[in-house]
C-alpha cells in the first residue's frame, strides 16, 4: 500500500514548505520546550515531505521552526508517495511517538478506516496495533460530546470509561 521509490534528504527554503488538509490532530499549542531545543540546537529531525514539498510529517517543528525565523529547513523527500497516502504516514508516526490524546486517536482510526474502506481487524494490522485498541477509540467517539471534550481537555482520563464502551452501555 506505501511503496516508495526512494528518500531524498534536502535542505529547502521554508516558504518551498506547503501545508496539507490531512491534520490529524485538532489542537495543537505552542510547544515552548520544542521551540527552545530547536533554538539551541537546531534542527536535528528532519520534515518529511513530498516531491511537490507537501509537508506529510512534522508539522510541530515546522510551526516552530518557522515562529524561529528560520530560513531553511531539512526535509526528507518522499518520491512516489501519493497524497492519499498523507493521512497513513501522519497517524503512523503520532502513534509511534505516542501524541495523540485518546479522542484524536479514535478519530484518527475512523478517518482512515472510512478512507481506506477497510474493516478494524485490517487497520490494526496495517497499523501494527492491537484491533482492541483500534476498536476501543473508535467507539470512544460514540460518548456523549461532554465527556469527549472532559477526555479530550485531560479533565477526565479516558480510561475510566472503558468498560461502559466494552460493555456497550
Amino acid at each position: 500500500m506505501m511503496k516508495t521509490s526512494k528518500l531524498k534528504l534536502e535542505r529547502v527554503p521554508t516558504s518551498l514548505i506547503k501545508l496539507n488538509g490531512y491534520t490529524i490532530r485538532r489542537k495543537l499549542s505552542t510547544d515552548l520546550s520544542l521551540r527552545k531545543s530547536l533554538k539551541e540546537h537546531g534542527q536535528l529531525t528532519p520534515l518529511l515531505v513530498l516531491e511537490d514539498y507537501t509537508l506529510v510529517c512534522g508539522f510541530r517543528r515546522y510551526k516552530e521552526l518557522k515562529a524561529l525565523a528560520a530560513r531553511n529547513l531539512w526535509v526528507i523527500k518522499i518520491c512516489g508517495l501519493k497524497k492519499s497516502d498523507i493521512l497513513l504516514y501522519q497517524l503512523t508516526e503520532l502513534l509511534h511517538t505516542q501524541q495523540l490524546n485518546p479522542i484524536e486517536k479514535g478519530r484518527a482510526y475512523k478517518k482512515l478506516q472510512d478512507k481506506l474502506h477497510i474493516s478494524k481487524v485490517a487497520l490494526s494490522k496495517i497499523l501494527n496495533v492491537p484491533k482492541t485498541d483500534v476498536a476501543y477509540h473508535i467507539r470512544m467517539l460514540t460518548l456523549p460530546k461532554n465527556i469527549k471534550d472532559e477526555i479530550f481537555d485531560k479533565k477526565i482520563r479516558a480510561y475510566s470509561y472503558k468498560m461502559d464502551l466494552l460493555i456497550g452501555r
